[in-house]
């Protein structure tokens, strides 16, 4: 497994969880956090959360060592240009639902938590389709 696959199973892995775990907090209690301080310290913790599992994922493959990670061939840059790029199109259209179409309609955190949703969509795809780029088939011609 490359550097750059493995970086995005860490993380799809750490990121999936975290802001799931965070929108179903905000779905099923939407009463409960009626406070900036309760929303930002739910955030605080999701955010925290995230981190320290991506800092521990990097931690265990560095211990686990590997000698294949000599760096980043062609390949490798390729498989994550087209990766953003896709995934710059997806923010891109998350961002402007968010602000040009939301501000007509929804006010305060109904768009900050819309603006979220994009960030972490756009990162999922990312990373999905970093590892899609590793996975598929390849034939030879």
């Amino acid at each position: 497994m490359s550097l750059v696959e493995r970086r995005a199973w860490i993380g799809l892995l750490t990121l999936c969880p975290a802001y799931f775990v965070y929108f179903t907090i905000l779905l099923a209690f939407p009463d409960r956090l009626a406070t900036f301080g309760a929303r930002i310290a739910l955030f605080a913790v999701v955010a925290t959360c995230h981190a320290l599992l991506s800092i521990g994922g990097n931690i265990f493959f560095a211990i686990r060592g590997h000698a294949e990670d000599l760096g980043e061939d062609e390949r490798d840059r390729a498989i994550d240009a087209r990766s953003t790029r896709a995934a710059y199109f997806a923010l891109l259209a998350g961002m402007i639902s968010v602000g040009c179409i939301m501000p007509f309609s929804k006010t305060g955190w109904q768009i900050v938590n819309a603006a979220l949703l994009a960030i972490v969509i756009s990162e999922i795809l990312r990373q999905l389709l970093v590892i899609h780029g590793y996975r598929r088939a390849r034939l030879a011609f």
